[in-house]
Formats: structure tokens, C-alpha cells, sequence
């Protein structure tokens, strides 16, 4: 998963100063394409690595090892 913060949501990412909150509230607004639940409340993140640089990396899984997903 490779997102842009600042444009994803730009809306939810304004209401949560907090870089940490915010990844973690945008997160909330990716839903799993299968079933209405969002990719942070089915616990497919695995960590989330902020840098000095304000460089973000997730680890995360798949709900599926054949997920169309799993290849990009």
C-alpha cells in the first residue's frame, strides 16, 4: 500500500493533527472490497513506521492469498 496522506482524505487527515491519528483514521476509510469492514478493524496492519522524514511504511496482509491484490 503505497498512499499519499495528504491527498487521500483530505478531509479526515484535517480533523486529526496528529500524524500517527491521522494515518490511522484514513486507514479507517479503506473497506475490504469483499465485506464492509475497513483494513484497520479487520487487523490487516501489521505496523506502521513513521521516519524522522515524516516517511511512512505499512506493513500489512492480505485477507486472501489469492487476492487479485496480492501481485501489485
Amino acid at each position: 500500500m503505497n498512499e499519499n496522506l495528504d491527498n487521500k482524505d483530505e478531509s479526515v487527515a484535517a480533523k486529526t493533527p496528529d500524524l500517527g491519528e491521522r494515518i490511522v483514521a484514513i486507514l479507517k476509510t479503506i473497506h475490504e472490497p469483499e465485506i464492509p469492514v475497513d483494513i484497520y478493524e479487520l487487523w490487516l496492519i501489521y505496523d506502521v513506521e513513521i521516519s524522522d522524514e515524516q516517511k511512512i511504511r505499512i506493513t500489512m496482509t492480505l485477507t486472501s492469498p489469492n487476492c487479485p491484490m496480492a501481485s501489485s
